[in-house]
C-alpha cells in the first residue's frame, strides 16, 4: 500500500504549488469587448465600408423620426424598467475557488462539498472519514487483535481520503463549467468506479485485459529475476487480515488520487504527458516508504527493481485515463492485477502455516510477488 503520509505531503505541495484563478475576477467570457478608438483605426478597410453605409442608412431614419414627433405608437407605460409580466434573468452564480475546495478537503474530506453546497456529496465522505477514524483508533487499542482491525480501516480511511480528493477537484471544476481549464478530466462518480471492474464493457475494451495480462506477465517475470538473479526479500505486507477483495477500495482510491486528481491538475500548468510522467514518478515515490518494513540491504534492490516497475504500470494507468477520459479502465486493470497477486500471496500464506513451513515470524512469505504489486 503507498504510503498515507507520503500521499498527503504530494498532495499538499500539488496544492501550494497549483496556479490558481484569480478569486476576484468573475468576469464572464460573454462580455462585450469596446473598442477604443485607437484599435478602431486598425479595423480592416471592408469592416469601415460596412460600418459607413451602415450610418448612411440609419442618419436619415433617425433624423425623419425626430421630425415626425409622433411618439403615439409608444404606450404611456413605457418605463426603462422591466415589465413585471417577463422574468428578470437569472443571475450568474459565482465561481468557487478550487484552492478553498481543496484546501477544506484537506482539513476533512467532505469540507470541500459543503464549500461547494453540495451536502448530498459532502455528508456520505464526511460520515465515513469519522467513523472509520473512529473505528481505527478504538482497534489501535486492542493490541491482541491490532493488525486484523486497524489495517482493514485503514484501507477504508485512505480510500475515502484519495478519493475526495479526485471528487472534490471533479466537482469545483463541473460547478465552474470548466471555464479556464485547458484539459477536460474524468467525471467518473464513486458508483461508476465500484462497478468499472466488473463492467463488460469496460473489461471488453482491448487496452483494459490486455493490460491485466500484460501487467502479471510482468510481475511474474520481475519475480523470476528477483528469485534467480536478485534474490530479493520476500516479505508479505499484507498478514493475517489479507484478502483479495482489498484490490478493489485499493484500486478505486489510489486510481482517483493519482490519475483522477494529480494527472488532471498537473495537465494545466504541463501538457497531458508531462502530467502523465509526473503523476507516475510520484506514483512510485510514494512506494518508497514500504522499504521501512525491510533491512538496508534489501532496500536497495527494492529501489533497483520493484519503484521503477510501479512507476511505469503507473504510466500505463495514466495513458489509459487519457485516452478514455475515465477512470474506469485504469480501475479495472489495477483492482484485478492486484485480486491476481494479493490472492497468490494468500495462498502462499495459508499453504506454508498448514504444512507449518512457515516461521513464527508471519511477515516471511515463499513469493515476492507483493514486491512488485502497486498498491
Amino acid at each position: 500500500m503507498c504510503s498515507f503520509f507520503a500521499v498527503s505531503l504530494i498532495a499538499s505541495f500539488t496544492l501550494l504549488a497549483h496556479d490558481v484563478e484569480d478569486l476576484t475576477d468573475f468576469t464572464s467570457p460573454h462580455d462585450q469587448t469596446l473598442i477604443s478608438p485607437e484599435e478602431l483605426i486598425l479595423l480592416p478597410q471592408e469592416d469601415l465600408d460596412n460600418s459607413a453605409q451602415v450610418e448612411e442608412f440609419v442618419e436619415p431614419l433617425e433624423e425623419e423620426i425626430v421630425a415626425s414627433e409622433d411618439l403615439s405608437f409608444f404606450p404611456e407605460s413605457s418605463s426603462l424598467s422591466p415589465s413585471p409580466e417577463m422574468p428578470s434573468l437569472p443571475e450568474a452564480l459565482p465561481k468557487k475557488s478550487s484552492f478553498w475546495a481543496l484546501s477544506l478537503n484537506a482539513l476533512a474530506p467532505g469540507l470541500g462539498h459543503y464549500y461547494l453546497k453540495q451536502p448530498e456529496t459532502a455528508t456520505p465522505l464526511l460520515s465515513t472519514f469519522l467513523a472509520s477514524e473512529a473505528a481505527f483508533i478504538a482497534s489501535a487499542r486492542n493490541l491482541d487483535r491490532f493488525e486484523d482491525l486497524v489495517a482493514p480501516t485503514s484501507i477504508v480511511v485512505s480510500t475515502t481520503v484519495f478519493y475526495s480528493w479526485y471528487a472534490t477537484y471533479r466537482d469545483v471544476r463541473l460547478y465552474n463549467h470548466n471555464d479556464g481549464y485547458k484539459y477536460s478530466m474524468p467525471t467518473d462518480s464513486f458508483k461508476d468506479l465500484v462497478w468499472a471492474p466488473f463492467n463488460p464493457a469496460v473489461l471488453k475494451k482491448k487496452e483494459v485485459w490486455s493490460g491485466i495480462l500484460g501487467g502479471l506477465a510482468a510481475a511474474f517475470a520481475v519475480t523470476q529475476l528477483e528469485d534467480h538473479f536478485l534474490s530479493l526479500p520476500k516479505l508479505s505486507l499484507m498478514g493475517d487480515w489479507l484478502s483479495p477483495s482489498i484490490a478493489f477500495p485499493v484500486g478505486i482510491g489510489e486510481e482517483a488520487f493519482f490519475r483522477g486528481f494529480l494527472q488532471s491538475i498537473l495537465s494545466e500548468p504541463l501538457t497531458p504527458t508531462g502530467s502523465i510522467i509526473t503523476s507516475s514518478l510520484l506514483f512510485g515515490a510514494a512506494h518508497i516508504p514500504n522499504a521501512s518494513l525491510m533491512n538496508k540491504e534489501e532496500r536497495l534492490k527494492y529501489f533497483q527493481i520493484s519503484i521503477p516497475f510501479i512507476a511505469s504500470l503507473g504510466g500505463y494507468f495514466g495513458w489509459l485515463t487519457h485516452k478514455n477520459t475515465s477512470l474506469k479502465e485504469s480501475v479495472a486493470v489495477h483492482a484485478w492485477y492486484d485480486f491476481v497477486l494479493f490472492a497468490l500471496s494468500a495462498w502462499d500464506i495459508y499453504h506454508d502455516r498448514d504444512n507449518k513451513v512457515a516461521s513464527s515470524d508471519r511477515s516471511v512469505a515463499p513469493t515476492s510477488f507483493q514486491l512488485v504489486l502497486p498498491f
